[in-house]
């Protein structure tokens, strides 16, 4: 077994189609849940390795936001419609992978191989010093902790990678691709506006906090997190 993979849908039938089709050939334990409010909590307790949301034809994120947002467990799309409209967004609200319904079964294997490989080639590549301390601003990257002002933020995950990579070199410009490999974990399908997009995010949620750093624009390359002397 490669661990416990986490299904998550809208009804059983999404649970008996997806264990038809994908079951025969998977290396892991195959657990499901409906899509309800408890979702965070019963997630917690299962402790997935990778989780999969079937989102029906439903073409807005709003059902998987809380899961994108509130864990760092790579996550896998299915859809019966998006369009590459939306997959873009469902990419920049954190999805590490949308795959399109019906789908073959070993390309499906193949994606959660490759998703699973990413993270764990992310995770063995994480800079080695595991808090970051600025004035108003502490990053723990181990425990997936920001603190601004000594208070305790939470933030989607992507936002923490990106804020993390950027302040683990202060004052090193960071180029958007490098941005995109390091946080993203692969050849990003949409273009690397989804950086400036993610960049503006963070600057509104760090306003005010300190004049000492902040997140600068380098034109016509990246960004860098720019430490005052």
């Amino acid at each position: 077994m490669h661990g416990i993979l986490l299904l998550i849908g809208t009804n059983d039938h999404v649970f008996s189609q997806f264990s038809k089709h994908f079951g025969p050939i998977s290396h892991f334990e195959i657990r499901f849940l409906p899509l309800t409010p408890e979702l965070d909590a019963k997630i917690h307790f299962l402790a997935p390795d990778i989780i999969i949301i079937d989102t029906g034809d439903a073409q807005t994120p709003n059902a998987y936001q809380s899961v994108l947002h509130s864990f760092t467990v790579p996550v896998i799309l299915l859809s019966d419609c998006f369009n590459l409209e939306a997959r873009i967004a469902a990419l920049e609200s954190g999805a590490d992978d949308v795959v399109i319904k019906p789908y073959d079964a070993h390309e499906l294997a193949a994606r959660i191989h490759a998703v699973l490989r990413r993270t764990e080639r992310a995770k063995s590549n994480a800079y080695p010093e595991e808090t970051l301390r600025f004035e108003n601003l502490e990053i723990n990257e181990t425990k997936r902790e920001l603190k601004l002002c000594n208070q305790a933020v939470k933030i989607p995950p992507k936002e923490f990678r990106l804020l993390y990579l950027l302040a683990s070199k202060p004052n090193v410009a960071l180029s958007r691709n490098e941005l995109i490999q390091k946080v993203w974990n692969y050849d990003y399908l949409g273009d690397s506006r989804t950086v400036d997009v993610h960049i503006k995010r963070l600057r509104k949620r760090l306003q005010g906090v300190s004049k000492r750093w902040e997140i600068v624009s380098v034109w016509g390359f990246g960004y860098k997190f720019e430490v005052k002397e």
